[in-house]
Parts: structure tokens; sequence; C-alpha cells
């Protein structure tokens, strides 16, 4: 149950603050890709949130909807993230190994990389996808 709206609203309005510091000439792009909820995101958050206020009266069903939709949507981007990291970053033989594998075939068919940080978590993300963008299928 959550606690007052004021205790689920506060991260929220920080996030908020984050943006308008952004858009008014605050940090850079490239500050904010450090931060764990870019911007686009944030607008995302506030969205559903504002959608699922929308629809119902009772915010405690309306809070835990928010929440899982964050969850979900914030899950897929974590998901690919640590994909992309293993890709890329991982060393050794076992990186190596996996690069070599799958570079040739995303070089053929760029749709094999997962786009989800770009295009949104809206995207297909299931062992299918990861298997594809490994070429473990």
């Amino acid at each position: 149950m959550f606690q007052s709206l004021m205790h689920w609203f506060t991260g929220l309005f920080s996030s908020l603050l984050g943006v308008s510091h952004l858009v008014s000439g605050g940090p850079t792009i490239s500050r904010w890709l450090h931060t764990a909820t870019p911007p686009t995101l944030t607008v995302r958050d506030v969205r559903v949130l504002r959608d699922q206020l929308l629809s119902s009266e009772n915010w405690d069903e309306v809070g835990h909807a928010y929440a899982e939709a964050h969850d979900r949507h914030s899950g897929v981007i974590h998901t690919v993230d640590n994909w992309l990291s293993q890709m890329f970053f991982e060393t050794g033989p076992t990186g190596e190994a996996r690069r070599a594998r799958a570079f040739p075939l995303v070089a053929q068919d760029p749709t094999r990389e997962p786009d989800h940080i770009f295009s949104g978590p809206d995207l297909p993300l299931d062992e299918t996808v990861r298997r594809r963008f490994f070429r473990e299928e």
C-alpha cells in the first residue's frame, strides 16, 4: 500500500526538475546519459502516471498499476542494456567468441541488434530476441 501521495510523487517531481534543468540549458546530454533515468523515460513515466490517474479514482490501484508499468518498461531497458554490455564490453575468450559469431550477422542485418534503448520498451523482448542478437539460434 502506498504511504501517501507525497511519498510516491517525490521521486517523480525530482525527475521532472531534472528535465526542466536539462531543457533550460542545464547538464549536457552526456551527463544525463549516465543517470539511471534519462529524461525520455521520465516523460514516459509522467504519461503513464497521467493515464493511470485518469483511468480510476482508486489511487491505491492507480499507484500499483503505474508501478507495474514502470517496472516492466525499465526492466526491458535494463535487460537490453545488459545484453549490449555483454556483447560490446565482455573481455576474454567468451566475449571475443560472442562478437565473432554475432557481428557479421548484425552487419548484414542491423535489426538483429535490440533497438529498445532508442525505439522504446514496447518492442518485443524475449528469449528469441536474445538468441537472435547473440546468434544462438
